[in-house]
């Protein structure tokens, strides 16, 4: 029995916390040494001793037979060598088929997102001279206008991700995106000037905030689809959708640009690419649980 249970501790991996030294409550053991030589049965005091004499640990490997099986290791670097063991495996582990749909819809959702954002922040001047008839000063005060709401909504668009879920702050986020421009849109269409000067304003600082309520939520969405041990793998993809989106922009707009003959066509294709992103993130069905402190470090890296 002593056989059996010893070559099937040499191959089954353990994953609970071991008993060992003074822990061990039996008053004999059977020892295997730490290179998985049979010491043989002594008392616990005498075992405890051998374990002393080589600068070992005394472990608890086998409790349920007779006498207790007890080995000889440094249990400090098994537990490092087991958790290298099984994070390695978890990153072998393949998604299934859900949790790739979710990845791929969720790319495709930031993609139409930063293609619609990033037509606001490169082309919106262009836009306030033709339509607003403003100068470049007060085209850049309103710019700032959207900057500075995105900022003073970065801390309420973490807790709301965490409150509600970072998938439904992000889908809040495009609504009030969809909304705030559609409205300003309608405005322009029914010719309600008294009205859309103002809404214009409301659509800059209520789309800011919309705007920190999707980004402060994305990264860790696609984050968590593939697990803490897959973070560089997924963060890369997080910044492949974006920086694609930064690229593909200007080529997206311009033809539309080039087709409308007016840059009031931004208010238009904004309200689009937002419809499109919501579309492709109702399917994503995976995601929500990445700790923030391994986000910040991602978003700091980033950064540098």
């Amino acid at each position: 029995l002593i056989e059996v249970n010893l070559i099937f501790l040499e191959v089954f991996f353990i994953k609970q916390e071991l008993l060992i030294n003074e822990k061990i409550r039996a008053r004999e053991v059977q020892v295997i040494g730490a290179d998985g030589e049979k010491l043989g049965v002594m008392s616990i005091n005498d075992a405890l001793d051998k374990a002393a004499e080589a600068k070992l640990d005394l472990a608890l490997v086998a409790p349920n037979t007779n006498p207790p099986v007890c080995k000889l290791m440094n249990y400090g670097k098994y537990k490092f060598e087991q958790a290298k063991k099984e994070k390695e495996a978890r990153k072998k582990e393949k998604l299934t088929s859900g949790e790739r749909r979710s990845l791929i819809f969720m790319l495709m959702g930031l993609f139409f997102l930063f293609c619609g954002t990033n037509a606001i922040s490169t082309f919106f001047a262009l836009f306030a001279d033709e339509i607003l008839h403003k100068t470049a000063a007060q085209a850049t005060i309103m710019t700032t206008a959207f900057a500075a709401a995105s900022a003073v909504a970065a801390i309420p668009a973490g807790w709301l991700g965490k409150k509600f879920g970072r998938k439904k702050t992000i889908l809040g986020g495009l609504a009030i995106f969809i909304v705030a421009f559609g409205a300003y849109l309608l405005t322009e269409i029914l010719h309600i000037n008294a009205l859309s000067g103002a809404l214009i304003w409301v659509a800059l600082v209520v789309g800011g905030a919309a705007n920190m309520f999707i980004t402060v939520n994305t990264l860790p969405l696609v984050l968590e689809i593939g697990g803490i041990d897959k973070v560089g793998t997924f963060t890369g993809y997080y910044y492949t959708a974006t920086f694609s989106a930064q690229i593909a922009t200007p080529i997206i707009y311009g033809i539309v640009r080039m087709l409308t003959g007016t840059y009031m066509s931004l208010f238009y294709y904004c309200p689009i690419a937002f419809i499109l992103s919501t579309l492709c993130i109702l399917v994503v069905h995976h995601g929500e649980a990445i700790p923030d402190e391994i986000v910040e470090k991602i978003k700091e890296e980033n950064e540098d």
